[in-house]
């Protein structure tokens, strides 16, 4: 799914996901598939979707 970054918490290493669909969509480093040194704010990026429980979860998050 395409999106973009909206929010990252470098201190705790996660953020969120804006996905075109107007989800947001939880995220952790461990799941960028890209170096970490390129996540900015309002990066494209493409992701899985895993819906964990209680919230939408970026899986797989790769640049656009």
């Amino acid at each position: 799914m395409p999106g973009y970054i909206t929010y990252i918490n470098e201190k705790n290493k996660w953020g969120y996901i804006k996905g075109y669909d107007e989800e947001l969509y939880y995220f952790e480093f461990t799941s960028l598939m890209f170096p970490q040194e390129k996540l900015v704010n309002n990066l494209e990026v493409n992701f899985e979707v895993n819906l964990n429980g209680i919230i939408l979860y970026a899986l797989d998050i790769k640049l656009a």
